[in-house]
């Protein structure tokens, strides 16, 4: 089981911030009672509350100095539910480190005096919105409780903001009070909650975010209703943010449902030590958080070096462009001086930790070695199967290879193969298999086809010794010569089923040495365990049982031989053979005396029964092979189906994909021609013709009929393959040249390059578009750089579930892309797959909600974490704004009601 993983940056903290202690203030003081208290509150599973008691901060210096409070077991924000003048109820939450002194304060600026301190029907003097006002100068932060609750007949709720403050314009002021940061709610009504959040009143967005909390007055009713509230860590400071950013940062708890709960797929931590510009003093360590990780800093801080040191340690230098493989190839060397490229050293050690469906895993990258891989176990880290490409999942892109992607639209096509759901891969080892099985089977045709060249001649000879062996076999002679004949052929096809009934025995006896089993090893297995034995006894009862089958294999197969040892003796002893004995003597007999008598030459006749016996036999031998030649033919004919099969499988495949990724994405789109590639086309057969840069005029006026014929590809391609082979085969008429040279290298074609060619397909063709400024979808080769790019962008943070690491992809994007496009993207794909992403703009980061943020530096020449966290930590948003331009702007953008606030 892997161990709890503490990642930094935001997470989602339940909250209840609207909790009362359980007796009188007079009681309040109480260790014992606020010890229950705390029992209660933690048993609720809750993380974060807030003490509101009506009008009194009595108990929250008891709470404050429980010893679990401390220990960060609870964060206890102390606050006071205060009544205004109007009767409606306001929370206020003052900052962390206050105590009560500083909700009496606040209650005395809001005009509850002293003596009334702790009853409910104590009111301020102060309005509602006076109130809001004073809580901000006091450092608090307000909820309006019960926002929405609807009276009833035993209960008038005139403490609920909606309906205690009767007047219409009034309660519109409060609405849009930049101190009122949220409003709890208690029912179901919309109409009321689109009040709340503005929406009928033309509110700026967000609005009130709105939460249900458990407006508890006992302990057992502590945490029955809570909101999850993304934070770094939880703080007065925290929530305000939060609230400010609304649904993003605020949703209702359901039983059941965690959004903390990490993505199947992520990097846990980087480690990179004794590089180059990196980890020379100390190892350089980056922890990473599940969902949108943001690497900022600026110009030649080592982030493009951190990605690059991932790439290498996950093996994922393959399969490049050629341009990038060469840059990459130059990053990834040992250097040896100073002026040698290279960032790496002989002691360079990169370890990266991966999470991978609840399991840790350890990748380990030094010089000269592939990747070690192992896995957290029991007892430790423990080596583990398979390879770190093949175990860890992960895709990075530079803003270079999105550019090449852009560019190239078979860059695309190749991203699409990547997928899990196309498995490119798995696709090309079957293909490759079925191949070579298709290569092979025609290989043994033309093979068979050789061997039955001679059939014509054969039966020819055979011809010319049948009408020489007429002479012989005269009236007076052939019942002799016929029963000869009859005989020896029978004694050879007796031979023959001899030869292979023997062969029956020892066939047998190996069989039976293939059952000979060994015991099954001990290895891993206590026999003094319950469980273990009983698998090791189970084996044992087989092998005994297996035995035992072997040793009626030996005692049938030697009844087999004892039965071929009768044959042989009884057969001596057949009339047969006594027939057999005879036809032989008559025939010397006839033989002596043609010889006497110079009628023939007797030598002469028993040659030519020899040879027309081997004749026969031969011939007979071609229609085996011509039976096996048509079975040959029949399993290539149907290999080459499955290979067609296989290559619409994976047009089926791309279009599924896409179709899935894409169907309701506003800002790209991918359309697949299958087949329809024709550059991809023209180099592959190119290749298979062997043209080698010659007859491209011939080349074109084949694509042209491929591409350009009415049918389409699919109809067409049959037709020219069936030209291309004819005309290999010297039927000059299959096609009409341009260069009659053409005709004599296609006769000069290696019979497995038309195999090869029969069983090619043209690739398939993507066209993708984007979304333009009017809403309308355009080719992607009619953009700009920008848009281009920012099409690809989308387009790969569209799919998948694996971690994607994209460096800079701001690069030739306008400010109108990256705050539409780019930054949609990145919110949709960071709810199921972890992000990392380099960039210096400002927006990506804020707008695009990052849950962690590390600002990298150079000092002294060494790459540094210069400060880490979430943007709801003061540092990093001041860091932020110092090291990316327009900074303060794009957190104005975002936290827009809080104005300065959220980027000082």
């Amino acid at each position: 089981m892997a161990t709890a993983w503490r990642w930094p940056g935001a997470r989602w903290w339940r909250c209840d911030l609207h909790v009362h202690s359980p007796s009188s203030h007079d009681f309040a003081e109480s260790d014992a009672e606020a010890s229950a208290w705390v029992d209660a509150a933690v048993a609720t599973g809750v993380e974060v509350l807030a003490l509101t008691d009506h009008n009194s901060a009595a108990f929250i210096d008891a709470v404050s100095s429980e010893p679990r409070i401390a220990a960060a077991e609870l964060a206890v924000i102390p606050g006071v539910e205060l009544t205004t003048a109007e009767g409606v109820h306001m929370l206020a939450l003052v900052p962390g480190a206050a105590n009560a002194d500083a909700v009496k304060a606040l209650l005395g600026a809001c005009g509850i005096r002293a003596q009334d301190w702790g009853k409910e029907e104590a009111r301020a003097t102060r309005s509602y919105l006076d109130c809001l006002a004073l809580a901000e100068e006091h450092g608090a932060l307000c909820i309006a409780p019960h926002a929405d609750a609807i009276p009833t007949e035993h209960n008038s709720c005139k403490a609920s903001l909606l309906v205690g403050i009767g007047d219409s314009a009034n309660l519109g002021r409060v609405l849009i009070s930049p101190h009122l940061m949220a409003a709890e709610i208690v029912t179901t009504d919309t109409n009321r909650h689109e009040l709340l959040r503005g929406i009928r009143r033309g509110r700026r967005a967000p609005g009130l975010s709105l939460v249900r909390f458990s407006d508890a007055h006992a302990l057992e009713e502590i945490g029955r209703r809570s909101t999850w509230i993304k934070m770094t860590s939880p703080s007065q400071e925290g929530l305000r943010l939060a609230f400010t950013d609304g649904d993003r940062s605020v949703c209702e708890h359901v039983d059941g449902a965690d959004p903390n709960t990490p993505v199947a797929l992520a990097l846990e931590s980087i480690t990179v030590s004794d590089a180059r510009v990196v980890g020379r003093s100390k190892p350089l360590e980056l922890a990473f958080n599940p969902w949108f990780n943001a690497l900022i800093g600026g110009r030649g801080t080592g982030k493009s070096t951190l990605v690059e040191m991932l790439r290498i340690a996950l093996d994922r230098g393959d399969d490049l462009p050629p341009t990038i493989a060469a840059k990459f190839e130059g990053f990834a060397r040992v250097y040896r001086s100073r002026d040698e490229r290279g960032a790496l050293t002989e002691a360079t050690r990169i370890v990266v930790v991966f999470r991978k469906e609840g399991v840790r895993f350890r990748a380990t990258w030094k010089p000269e070695e592939a990747p070690s891989l192992e896995e957290e176990g029991e007892s430790g880290w423990e080596p583990a199967e398979g390879t770190v490409k093949q175990r860890l999942p992960l895709q990075i892109y530079s803003q270079n290879e999105i550019h090449e992607v852009a560019q190239d639209p078979r860059a695309l096509l190749g991203i699409v193969d990547a997928s899990d759901e196309v498995d490119r891969r798995a696709w090309a080892d079957a293909h490759s298999s079925e191949l070579a099985r298709f290569l092979a089977l025609r290989a043994q045709v033309r093979q068979l086809r050789t061997g039955l060249e001679r059939e014509p001649e054969l039966r020819g000879e055979l011809a010319d010794v049948n009408r020489k062996l007429a002479v012989f076999e005269s009236a007076e002679h052939r019942v002799v010569l016929e029963e000869y004949q009859r005989r020896h052929r029978q004694a050879r096809t007796v031979d023959r089923w001899a030869q292979k009934i023997d062969s029956l025995g020892t066939g047998l006896r190996e069989a039976a040495g293939e059952l000979e089993i060994e015991p099954l090893g001990d290895e891993g297995f206590d026999s003094q365990h319950e469980a273990d034995r009983s698998l090791l006894d189970a084996a044992a009862v087989a092998r005994a049982a297996i035995s035992g089958e072997r040793a009626r294999v030996l005692e049938v197969a030697q009844a087999v031989e004892d039965a071929v040892s009768e044959f042989a003796r009884q057969r001596e002893q057949t009339a047969w053979a006594a027939a057999a004995t005879a036809a032989q003597r008559a025939y010397e007999a006839l033989v002596a005396e043609l010889h006497a008598a110079n009628v023939g030459d007797p030598q002469e006749f028993g040659t030519l029964v020899a040879r027309r016996e081997e004749l026969e036999e031969r011939l007979a031998a071609f229609d085996e092979t011509k039976t096996e030649l048509a079975e040959r033919e029949a399993e290539a004919a149907g290999s080459l189906a499955r290979l067609a099969e296989l290559r619409t499988k994976l047009s089926e495949g791309r279009r599924e994909f896409l179709a899935s990724v894409l169907a309701d994405n506003r800002l790209v789109q991918v359309e697949l021609e299958s087949l329809g590639d024709r550059d991809a086309a023209a180099e592959t057969l190119r290749d298979l013709l062997g043209l080698e840069g010659a007859f491209e005029d011939d080349l074109e006026k084949l694509l042209a009929a491929l591409f350009a014929a009415e049918a389409g590809v699919e109809a067409s391609l049959p037709q020219i393959k069936h030209a291309l082979r004819a005309a290999a085969e010297g039927d000059g008429d299959a096609l009409e040249p341009r260069d009659r040279r053409f005709l004599g290298r296609l006769e000069r074609l290696a019979p497995e390059a038309l195999d090869r060619l029969d069983a090619w397909f043209p690739e398939d063709r993507l066209q993708a578009k984007f979304s333009g400024k009017d809403g309308n979808f355009k080719p992607l080769d009619q953009g700009s750089a920008g848009e281009k790019n920012a099409a690809i962008l989308a387009f790969l943070l569209s799919y998948g579930d694996q971690p994607i690491v994209i460096d800079q992809p701001e690069n030739d994007l306008d400010n109108r892309l990256i705050s539409g496009l780019v930054v949609e993207s990145l919110l949709a794909c960071k709810r199921h797959r972890q992000l990392v992403i380099v960039t210096h703009n400002p927006n990506i980061v804020v707008n695009g909600d990052a849950e962690f943020v590390a600002s990298l530096d150079l000092p002294a020449g060494e790459v540094l974490v210069e400060c880490s966290g979430g943007l709801q930590e003061r540092v990093m948003r001041e860091e932020i704004c110092e090291v990316l331009e327009g900074g303060r702007e794009a957190f104005e953008l975002r936290y827009s009601r809080i104005g300065r606030q959220s980027s000082a």
